[in-house]
């Protein structure tokens, strides 16, 4: 055998070796990914269903006879508001997996991606719809000034502002 087939041989044996290597680095990550991906979906799947239960407990006027000072509103507007971040964040990693051209449709990502990402939108849906519910029931329970007022400054007298 030639010198020249014997190096052609061999940078032949270290192209398939390298491609291997790759292949198998990449369906590792994949692997990875689904796996953490699919956590998430089920812990916001599960986050989702309690967040059901309470909108269905604050819809009949439950769970809020006594607050002990808890801002209710505003501890579900700073759970929105992360959701929200943690959506844009998600979403940013979704389109880099579709526009990945080492991932094909069956590999699962951009589909994982997906379903997480409505997960998550909607669970962010929800807390908004339980901040709104508590903000309501106050409203509600708030007692209502006596007697009508002409301007402002009678209202904020009647109220010892």
């Amino acid at each position: 055998m030639s010198t020249i087939a014997v190096h052609g041989l061999k940078a032949f044996s270290k192209l398939v070796h390298g491609n291997a290597d790759r292949n198998l680095q990449l369906i590792r990550a994949i692997d990875e990914t689904l796996g953490a991906l699919y956590e998430d979906i089920e812990r916001f799947s599960l986050l989702n269903l309690g967040a059901d239960r309470y909108i269905e407990h604050l819809r009949r006027g439950e769970l809020l006879e006594e607050k002990n000072g808890t801002d209710l509103p505003n501890l579900f507007d700073e759970a929105r508001d992360a959701l929200g971040r943690l959506y844009k964040l998600l979403e940013e990693k979704h389109l880099c997996a579709v526009s990945d051209h080492d991932l094909t449709d069956d590999d699962g990502i951009v589909e994982a991606y997906a379903r997480l990402l409505a997960e998550v939108s909607d669970l962010h849906n929800k807390v908004n719809t339980m901040a709104w519910l508590v903000r309501e029931i106050e409203a509600d329970r708030d007692t209502v000034m006596p007697g009508s007022f002409a301007d402002v400054e009678e209202l904020f007298e009647a109220m010892g502002v």
